[in-house]
């Protein structure tokens, strides 16, 4: 791995010398910043963003549910039988194809829920993917799908009651994302191009 080298302005002056070291010295900076040398500038390499922090993990292919998930919204015990409830905005920075996973758990007993995923843009939502419904104290099964999605798209997921939940319990809903394999295969291609010297 090249090490990035500081170029001055000296360097780049109007009439300055265009040398072998200033050449070898751009050659290796591109390489340098590309391959993460510790001592270059970082490129912001995460696709998916929260309000929080920027350091989502977000792998190609399969996603599997964590914990909480990238995205999560709980109704707590005492909570509203009737009012959705949402989880933080996401917000994704790379255009591309991406894979989705979500899931709702009524733990309540009785009533009905479902999951959705929206894109929230300037006051108006569209629902871009909907969870099958859950009734009782069933777990919903796993919804997956892939989406294109645009940087700049604000993602929540809500928890959307379709008929009261009892007050008594939790419910929840979770989604985690992924690059698809689709759009990694191309960013993959893309930065194997850029740092191939056979390529003119």
């Amino acid at each position: 791995m090249p090490t990035f080298r500081l170029i001055s302005d000296e360097e780049v002056s109007v009439d300055s010398a265009l040398t072998q070291q200033l050449m070898q010295a751009f050659k290796d900076n591109l390489t340098a910043v590309i391959e993460a040398d510790a001592s270059a500038p970082k490129i912001k390499r995460n696709a998916i963003s929260d309000a929080v922090a920027d350091q989502k993990p977000v792998t190609a292919g399969d996603v599997a549910l964590g914990t909480n998930g990238i995205l999560n919204a709980l109704r707590v015990v005492g909570g509203s039988a009737s009012a959705n409830f949402d989880s933080h905005g996401l917000i994704i920075c790379v255009t591309g194809k991406y894979k989705v996973i979500m899931r709702a758990t009524n733990g309540t007993g009785s009533g009905t829920l479902r999951s959705e995923l929206i894109k929230s843009s300037g006051g108006s939502e569209t629902v871009l993917l909907t969870g099958t419904t859950t009734s009782g104290s069933a777990a919903q099964t796993d919804v997956t799908n892939e989406l294109q999605l645009t940087a700049g798209d604000l993602l929540i997921l809500r928890g959307n009651i379709q008929t009261n939940l009892a007050t008594t319990g939790t419910a929840e809903v979770i989604a985690d994302l992924g690059i698809s394999v689709e759009s990694a295969g191309f960013y993959n291609k893309l930065a194997g191009t850029l740092i191939d010297n056979s390529v003119t």
